[in-house]
């Protein structure tokens, strides 16, 4: 036996105050009691397969609520649930003083999220730090009441987290599109992800499988801080480079950043006095020339975690050599989230409004 709330068949699903819910449900099996419930408010029962009702909206603004079906026999009970969520004003309030766009850490347990979202109606953020599930708590606010102005920006700040704990997140943007933070410093995929082997990236957070779908983003407060060994590096005066362009992917088996740091005498005794990496950043896929990055500001995982890039450039220091970050901005894919978030899908291509 099982039973399958087919109506609404969004979670959650969004609704105005007022608004009236057609709620459906089929079950399989024989002799099948199916009882239906919002917000463990019992709202009737049927003998048989089917069951639904008109239920109005009559709950506040900004509220969320649970409709629930269970089924019974003779073999046992099983429920199925969603949830919808009524619509209210998005909150129009300044932002916090110093903050800026991505993901903010105020203390060891706080943070606060900011998103730059001209032309967007409305930002919810879920994640592993309230069981991926959109609620008033976690809606972001509007610095300014236009959202059509360019500096428009959604924040919303939050606390209670596990200082040193990974936590997965995105944003559900306009009721619809759901991303991580463009501005994270790592991502989560379930595609690619797979196939980076623990040596490359020791102890990779797992993807919430069953919570989401597509990429998510990382926020992790009481991080600590690498602590630089060559923090003054003189930069050789730019008619004296010589330059290595050097793609990672193929330059070792290991194609990651804690191997490259033995090769930096190989360079030094070639008289190499900068190296260009080719894309490091978060790009489509594992194998690539990052020529088409998703995320900038996240080191692509294939290469290993950030901290790791951070003690190859240190080692280079140390030996007089400069580090150059190969950077394309505007070659822009499917998984790149400010393409996604002005997307023309008619068309395929960038909106007029991106």
């Amino acid at each position: 036996m099982n039973v399958t709330i087919t109506s609404p068949n969004t979670n959650p699903y969004f609704v105005d105050q007022y608004e009236g819910i057609f709620i459906e449900a089929s079950a399989s099996g024989a002799n099948v009691m199916m009882s239906l419930f919002v917000d463990n408010e019992f709202l009737g029962s049927v003998v048989g397969n089917y069951i639904s009702n008109n239920y109005p909206v009559l709950d506040d603004p900004d509220t969320k609520h649970w409709i629930k079906v269970i089924a019974t026999n003779s073999t046992g009970e099983v429920a199925d649930s969603v949830y919808y969520y009524v619509r209210g004003e998005t909150v129009v309030e300044e932002m916090p003083s110093g903050v800026v766009d991505g993901i903010n850490y105020i203390d060891n347990q706080t943070v606060t999220l900011v998103l730059h979202a001209p032309y967007k109606s409305s930002v919810y953020v879920f994640g592993d730090f309230n069981n991926w599930e959109v609620g008033p708590e976690y809606k972001l606010k509007r610095n300014q009441g236009d959202p059509q102005n360019f500096d428009t920006r959604y924040w919303v700040t939050f606390s209670g987290l596990t200082p040193g704990e990974e936590y997965a997140f995105q944003y559900l943007i306009d009721e619809e599109l759901v991303v991580a933070d463009p501005y994270t410093d790592k991502v989560l995929d379930p595609l690619n992800d797979p196939w980076i082997e623990e040596e490359t990236y020791p102890n990779l957070k797992p993807y919430p499988e069953g919570k989401t779908t597509g990429l998510v983003s990382i926020l992790q407060t009481g991080q600590p801080g690498y602590q630089w060994q060559h923090p003054n590096f003189d930069v050789p005066a730019t008619e004296t480079l010589v330059v290595y362009e050097l793609l990672m992917r193929d330059f070792t088996d290991a194609h990651d950043f804690n191997t490259m740091k033995d090769t930096v005498n190989y360079f030094k005794r070639l008289g190499v006095t900068a190296i260009e990496l080719m894309p490091v950043n978060e790009f489509e896929g594992n194998l690539s020339w990052g020529y088409n990055p998703s995320f900038y500001f996240a080191p692509d995982k294939y290469y290993g975690p950030k901290d790791d890039l951070k003690a190859f450039i240190d080692i280079c220091h140390a030996n007089g050599i400069a580090v150059i970050l190969d950077m394309v901005l505007n070659h822009a894919y499917g998984q790149c989230v400010l393409a996604q978030m002005y997307w023309d899908g008619q068309n395929n291509r960038p909106a007029a409004n991106n």
